[in-house]
């Protein structure tokens, strides 16, 4: 189910701004999840999925190093 809700974005000029819910909703209905159990974690996932879709995501890897000045 979680993994479902990343093709439920809301995107904005500015990239993604969250989750449709009624859309994340919808689709837990159809597959029988509770819904109540869902909003309980959707706010956390929304947030895990926005940053990552914005590339802010912190993985625990940590970033490459930055390619050295040819000056």
């Amino acid at each position: 189910m979680i993994q479902g809700c990343r093709w439920q974005l809301r995107v904005g000029m500015n990239g993604p701004t969250g989750l449709d819910f009624g859309a994340v909703l919808a689709m837990a209905q159809a597959r029988g999840i509770a819904p109540d159990l869902l909003a309980d974690v959707l706010p956390d996932v929304e947030q895990v999925l926005v940053l990552a879709a914005r590339g802010d995501a912190d993985d625990g890897v940590p970033d490459p190093p930055a390619p050295p000045d040819d000056d």
